[in-house]
C-alpha cells in the first residue's frame, strides 16, 4: 500500500503525507532528509513495512512536496506532528528520522516522552553546537550552510539551477552526490535505487526551492532542544564510510543522548546504509 495524502489540520495548516506499509499496522514516522521529500518512504520500504505489518507516515516537511510553506524551526516541528497524529487518531508512534530528519526525530522524541516507542536515526546530522561535530564540516559543509545563513539568496539560485536540471533530465539526480565511496556509488547503480531517488528529488522540488533553502539554514543553526532528555530507545544507524555524514556525528549523538545505542556498520557509506540495512531498521519497530 503507497497512498499520498493532504489534510487540514487544526490551526489552518496543510500537511501532505504518504502513508505505506500496512493500513491497519503498528505506527511509524518516517522524517525524511534535507533536501528530500515524503517520496522517500517508497520502494522495498513499502514493501518491508508491510511485511513486517508496520504503518509508515512519511511527512512532507513545509516548502516540501505538496505541504505549503509556513514558518517553523526544529524545536516547534513536533507542533505539526501532533497535530497530524491527532487527525488520524494515533496515540503510540515510533520514529525514524533520515539524515537531516534526524533533527526533527529527536525534537519529536524528546517533546513525546514515552508516547514514543522507539527512534532510529538514520546516518543523521548532528547539532553544529554539540562539542566536536563542526570540526567534521567539509569544505562543501561549510560553503552550503554559510550560504544558508548569510547569503540564503545565493543558495536559492543555486538549488534553481539542481532543480531545472532535474526537471529537464530526471536521470541526472545520482550526478547531485558527490565524493562517495565506493558502497555508495554501487548502490547507485541500482534501477530501483535510480527511481526512487528521482521521485524523491523531483517532489522535493515541486513548490519551488524555498523550502529547502529554509530547513538547510535550520541544519546549520543549533536545534535548541536537550537530548538528553529522551527517554526512550534509540537506535543510531551510522556508515563507517559515509562522507556525506561523518561518523564522528553519530557517534556524538550517541555519546550525548542517554538511551542511545550507537550501531556503526564498517562497510557502509550514506545511502548504502539505508537501502541495505532497511529491514533490520524496521524490524527494530516490529
Amino acid at each position: 500500500m503507497e497512498t499520498d495524502h493532504l489534510v487540514s489540520l487544526p490551526g489552518g495548516v496543510e500537511l501532505s503525507f504518504r502513508e505505506v506499509g500496512s493500513t491497519t499496522g503498528r505506527p511509524v514516522l518516517y522524517l525524511h532528509g534535507t533536501p528530500s521529500s515524503r517520496m522517500e518512504a517508497g520502494g522495498q520500504l513499502s514493501e518491508i513495512a508491510a511485511t513486517l505489518g508496520l504503518r509508515i507516515l512519511s511527512p512532507d516537511r513545509p516548502g516540501y512536496g505538496r505541504t505549503p510553506f509556513v514558518q517553523y524551526d526544529v524545536r516547534s516541528y513536533p507542533e505539526h506532528i501532533t497535530r497530524l497524529l491527532d487527525v488520524l487518531d494515533v496515540g503510540d508512534i515510533g520514529i525514524i528520522g533520515v539524515s537531516g530528519g534526524g533533527r526533527y526525530a529527536c525534537a519529536c522524541a524528546a517533546r513525546f516522552g514515552t508516547r514514543v516507542t522507539r527512534t532510529a536515526l538514520v546516518a543523521s546530522t548532528a547539532p553544529s553546537d554539540l562539542d566536536g561535530v563542526r570540526a567534521t564540516w567539509s569544505k562543501a559543509d561549510r560553503q552550503l550552510y554559510g550560504l544558508a545563513v548569510r547569503a540564503p539568496w545565493l543558495l536559492r539560485f543555486y538549488l534553481a539551477v539542481m532543480a531545472r536540471r532535474i526537471r529537464s533530465d530526471p536521470k541526472r539526480v545520482p550526478e547531485l552526490f558527490n565524493d562517495l565511496p565506493p558502497e555508495d556509488d554501487a548502490v547507485l547503480a541500482r534501477p530501483e535505487v535510480q527511481r526512487l531517488l528521482t521521485a524523491t528529488m523531483t517532489e522535493a522540488f515541486h513548490q519551488g526551492v524555498g523550502g529547502a533553502v529554509y530547513d538547510i539554514g535550520l541544519e546549520a543553526r543549533p536545534w535548541n532542544i536537550d537530548l538528553t532528555t529522551i527517554e526512550t530507545p534509540l537506535d543510531v544507524w551510522q556508515g563507517h564510510k559515509d562522507t556525506l555524514v561523518p561518523a564522528a556525528q553519530g557517534e556524538a549523538l550517541a555519546r550525548t543522548i542517554p538511551t542511545a545505542t550507537l550501531r556503526l556498520l564498517p562497510e557502509e557509506g550514506h545511502i548504502s546504509l539505508r537501502i541495505n540495512h532497511i529491514q533490520a531498521i524496521l524490524q527494530a519497530f516490529a
